[in-house]
């Protein structure tokens, strides 16, 4: 879709360069050239800037496409019945299309080779943890509103711990309900079990 630049003021400097005035307003939107502009004005200027017309493909940030590795620069030999890529052994992680970080770039390659998988590169560097909080079914549990507003969650007494996005341990996805109905919070379901404590390292003094 184009998008309306007429609603930005925008002219000329004396040296010849084109300016637009965009708000500073973080809206992301992504262009049809698959990447994110802070808003719609910065597709404005960058299409007055560089003579182009990129257009918008749709409202948020672009999605990441997943980057081909050429894997014919890795030496691969036959083993039996099996192909073996070798790999130089070095530590450059990578982040794969499934989510799991690789050493290098050549490990992608050996897995797709050993596991007739089709995994690409999402981004250079280790892969950032993507956890999706888990929605819970909060109308599953009895609820009672007081007269001061607050929502009373009746809960079972059983102890089937989950991990919420705050960070803390609830006895069971009932005690997340409870939570946030008595703080008005939005805490959702992280993973089933106790949370994982991050340890701080150790400095040795």
């Amino acid at each position: 879709a184009q998008v309306d630049c007429s609603q930005y003021p925008k002219g000329t400097t004396k040296d010849g360069i084109a300016w637009v005035a965009c708000p500073r307003n973080y809206a992301p939107v992504c262009g049809t050239d698959d990447i994110t502009y802070s808003n719609e004005c910065g597709i404005c200027l960058h299409n007055r800037e560089h003579r182009a017309h990129v257009g918008k493909q749709h409202d948020g940030e672009c999605e990441q496409k997943p980057i081909r590795i050429d894997c014919s620069r890795y030496h691969s030999m036959t083993k039996g019945d099996q192909v073996l890529v070798a790999c130089p052994r070095i530590m450059k992680p990578v982040c794969g299309s499934d989510s799991s970080t690789y050493s290098n770039e050549c490990e992608i390659c050996a897995y797709n080779v050993e596991h007739q998988a089709n995994i690409s590169k999402k981004h250079d560097g280790p892969c950032e943890e993507e956890t999706t909080p888990v929605s819970i079914d909060c109308s599953q549990y009895p609820t009672q509103v007081t007269e001061d507003g607050e929502t009373l969650v009746s809960c079972p007494r059983i102890l089937d711990p989950v991990c919420g996005t705050d960070g803390s341990t609830y006895a069971n996805e009932c005690e997340i309900c409870a939570h946030n109905g008595e703080r008005g919070t939005k805490v959702g379901k992280k993973h089933d079990g106790k949370c994982i404590e991050e340890v701080p390292p150790v400095s040795e003094t």
